[in-house]
């Protein structure tokens, strides 16, 4: 899957170490600031404001799922800009992108956006199922226990487990889109 000999370019193979480093990194950065901005009360105006406007309409609910998806989408773009820069910058781009020799190059293709998109809907859509199915009950019971950190536990390992799970989503897409582009 990876190739780091001297006679083939190090960022020849499906990934490289250093991608999934600049991923990982990305993605650390991303759940951090997403945490800091959740914990840190800094959208409760934005919730608290729907509320206000959709109170007495009956639409809260549906209101609520697609704020939270557009932060969620919000995240996701930066968490892949960020990986894209970081993977410069870690000299981990694939040669198909920056070329051999060009490992440091900051560049992407739509098969790759692509890629990363399908990934993350489809991820989406699974934690979307694992949530209402499960996971909701589970952090209510939490929650209701006083076990505020257990849920907040909870909620870090699902994001980890999430984003590893994203990456080789997307990097099997990104094979096949770059292949079918051919």
């Amino acid at each position: 899957m990876t190739q780091f000999d001297g006679a083939v370019s190090r960022n020849a193979g499906l990934t490289s170490g250093r991608e999934v480093l600049a991923y990982a990194l990305a993605q650390t950065i991303k759940i951090a600031l997403a945490d800091a901005v959740s914990f840190g009360g800094l959208l409760s105006p934005l919730y608290q404001w729907l509320a206000h406007t959709m109170a007495g309409h009956g639409q809260l609910g549906i209101a609520l799922i697609v704020v939270t998806t557009a932060i969620n989408a919000l995240w996701t773009i930066l968490g892949f800009a960020i990986f894209l820069v970081l993977r410069g910058l870690c000299g981990g781009t694939p040669a198909i992108f920056g070329g051999s020799g060009h490992e440091e190059a900051v560049t992407t293709r739509g098969a790759e956006i692509g890629a990363f998109a399908l990934a993350y809907a489809i991820m989406v859509a699974l934690l979307t199922t694992v949530n209402a199915v499960f996971l909701s009950q589970v952090y209510v019971s939490l929650y209701r226990s006083g076990e505020k950190l257990a849920a907040f536990g909870l909620g870090l390992t699902m994001s980890i487990l999430s984003a590893a799970i994203v990456y080789a989503i997307f990097i099997a897409f990104r094979r096949a889109f770059l292949q079918t582009g051919r």
